[in-house]
């Protein structure tokens, strides 16, 4: 599932099984948006888990809220590419809201779930979190035919450009934190 270069790319299936059994906890981070059925990585996870284990997601809940103040066009452009990008590899990147559902038919409970969304700027830390997925993934969605080389520079100018002016603000995607427990 992991290309160093481009970052998860969905998995053909979810027919492999997890390398771990027993655990007392899981983290998921940003996979059940990739995967072509969270509905079954909510499975395995489960299956892998002791009774009364807990397991934490971080999904997105609403990736269009990712955008930069003042406006950037071409950002806003970017984010829409990366979220039809997604969709059409069998992905969801606002898959947040149905995890609940797979969840608790999985036999998990939900304990707490709190949105996550973060106001930075250039000089903060988190300012990496976007910035290394803007050095790969314009690359990505050239690489599958949704953009031209032009597109991709202009995009990388305005995130230098927003990345060298300190007033910028960037609203990272919003992301739903949710701890279920597996019941007993």
């Amino acid at each position: 599932m992991w290309n160093g270069r481009f970052g998860f790319r969905p998995p053909e299936s979810m027919d492999d099984s997890l390398p771990a059994s027993n655990m007392d906890a899981t983290w998921c981070r940003w996979v059940a948006c990739f995967v072509n059925s969270p509905r079954r990585l909510v499975e395995k996870i489960a299956a892998a888990m002791k009774p009364g284990g807990v397991a934490v997601f971080h999904e997105y809940v609403d990736y269009a809220t990712w955008q930069t103040a003042p406006p950037r066009t071409m950002l806003a452009e970017f984010v829409r590419e990366v979220m039809a990008s997604w969709r059409a590899t069998g992905g969801e990147p606002n898959i947040a809201p149905k995890l609940d559902g797979h969840l608790t038919n999985t036999g998990f409970v939900i304990r707490d779930a709190r949105p996550r969304v973060f106001c930075v700027r250039p000089r903060d830390h988190m300012w990496q979190w976007p910035s290394t997925f803007m050095e790969v993934y314009p690359d990505r969605l050239l690489e599958l035919g949704r953009v031209d080389p032009t597109w991709v520079e202009s995009v990388l100018s305005e995130f230098r450009a927003a990345e060298a002016d300190p007033t910028t603000i960037m609203i990272t995607p919003m992301v739903l934190e949710i701890v279920a427990e597996l019941s007993q």
